[in-house]
């Protein structure tokens, strides 16, 4: 009887314990970049306000330029995520890209650089060549492009694109 009585007032406190457990949810937060569809949907709007910085850039310490979309940005920035299997030759690709659409670095990090996970690309590219390139780096296997709005401003006549070769 000592027994069962022990192993009730245990299955007592073990029901307590589960009734007084907080569940933690975990947090959810939405992506705010548009994933771009049809390369018809390009639309580049003119540019209104300073430039900033890349957060990879060295020099100017809390002035990053962001890639994440700002609710109320007037600047549109090109983001193309890219998977490779074989970075090197996506980046020798890329390179005779660069070249011919007349895209330039953007920020002090030179295109085509490894970081962790890949290749980095930040780049301006005139706006008479935005949709080809963007077409042309669009082709790779997986290559995904999102459209986002900031607050920074890009040079007259030219687009911010950046791209970032995922090693797979």
């Amino acid at each position: 009887k000592e027994i069962i009585d022990e192993l009730s007032k245990l299955e007592r406190i073990i029901s307590k314990e589960q009734e007084n457990r907080v569940i933690k949810e975990e947090r959810f937060e939405t992506e705010s970049d548009v994933i771009i569809s049809s390369i018809d949907a390009v639309s580049p709007k003119p540019d209104f306000e300073a430039p900033e910085q890349s957060r990879y850039e060295e020099s100017r310490k809390g002035a990053g330029f962001n890639f994440r979309s700002y609710r109320f940005g007037h600047n549109r920035v090109y983001r193309i995520i890219v998977k490779s299997v074989h970075p090197n030759l996506t980046k020798k690709k890329f390179a005779s890209l660069l070249k011919k659409y007349k895209a330039n670095q953007a920020d002090k990090v030179r295109p085509g650089t490894k970081v962790p996970g890949g290749l980095y690309y930040n780049l301006y590219v005139p706006r008479e060549y935005l949709k080809e390139f963007i077409t042309e780096v669009s082709k790779e296997d997986e290559a995904t492009l999102y459209e986002v709005k900031t607050k920074g401003r890009n040079p007259p006549g030219k687009n911010r694109v950046f791209i970032f070769v995922k090693s797979i």
